[in-house]
């Protein structure tokens, strides 16, 4: 069963998009427009961009720079917690083994 689809209205760099979405995902196109929208605004101001289509494709290059850094970052902590938790896991067999030769 397809959910409910709706037309949600946001604003970017001044300019009204009408887009559809599923109902239970409006209110992340609403923060991700508002994001693009913060992203937009402040590469336009901090940069001698005059293209709307140059803003744009520079604001895309930027977020997705911004989520493999989060994903690289994401990864390197994931290894991180599982080495972690091997160490112990290691750690809590070595002292069954330990503790069951003494008993």
């Amino acid at each position: 069963m397809n959910p409910k689809q709706l037309t949600v209205s946001v604003v970017i760099m001044g300019k009204e998009y009408r887009i559809m979405c599923p109902a239970p995902q409006e209110k992340n196109l609403i923060e991700a427009a508002q994001y693009l929208d913060k992203k937009m605004s402040s590469i336009k101001e901090n940069s001698k961009i005059t293209s709307d289509d140059r803003l744009a494709v520079i604001t895309a290059l930027n977020i997705i720079h911004e989520k493999l850094s989060f994903d690289e970052t994401h990864k390197r902590l994931q290894d991180e917690k599982n080495a972690q938790t091997k160490k112990v896991e290691d750690l809590t067999m070595k002292l069954t083994n330990v503790l069951e030769e003494h008993t």
